[in-house]
């Protein structure tokens, strides 16, 4: 599994006594497994169903941090992070200490879980919420194509005044 594994950079190494001269870095899983993606759903959809039970729609930015944090949190497989006792343990306290509370290093492993996991885990959600979202009603008429995409307007009637052509009048044909 560790050579299937998509190392990102996260910094400069912070670790005690600096022992990483190319700094630290996380190694995300190629793709989650069927309980992290099943996670990472559902937290997307309770995030979604609180704020329709609230009678409002999810913030987009409410909803990129849950989606970072639960890409990060089942997606991270390891890293080489240390403290004085050795290698940190990868728990919700040590994400929130290590990697969460720091936007510049969380940033760009957040980007990377994003490449990697939207395309099985959001992209189908999106796909199902706007093939399942009601039509909202066109409240001006529209009149049929012929097929090409243009539509024709209806020809008008003849005026009743007018009933035969004056001098200096063109007939079109």
């Amino acid at each position: 599994m560790s050579d299937d594994l998509v190392s990102v950079r996260i910094g400069a190494c912070l670790c005690p006594g600096t022992p990483h001269a190319d700094g630290d870095f996380v190694f995300l899983r190629p793709k989650l497994d069927l309980r992290g993606g099943f996670r990472v759903k559902r937290r997307l959809i309770d995030l979604n169903r609180a704020a329709f039970a609230e009678d409002k729609q999810a913030d987009l930015a409410d909803l990129e941090i849950a989606l970072a944090e639960a890409y990060l949190s089942e997606g991270i497989f390891e890293w080489n992070l240390v403290d004085t006792e050795g290698p940190l343990p990868i728990n919700p306290e040590t994400l929130r200490d290590h990697l969460f509370n720091d936007y510049s290093r969380a940033e760009a492993v957040a980007d990377k879980a994003d490449d990697l996991y939207r395309p099985a885990i959001l992209d189908p959600l999106v796909e199902r919420g706007s093939s399942s979202s009601p039509s909202t009603p066109n409240s001006r008429q529209t009149s049929a194509t012929n097929g090409a995409g243009k539509s024709h307007p209806k020809r008008s009637k003849r005026s009743s005044t007018i009933t035969s052509l004056t001098e200096g009048t063109a007939k079109i044909t």
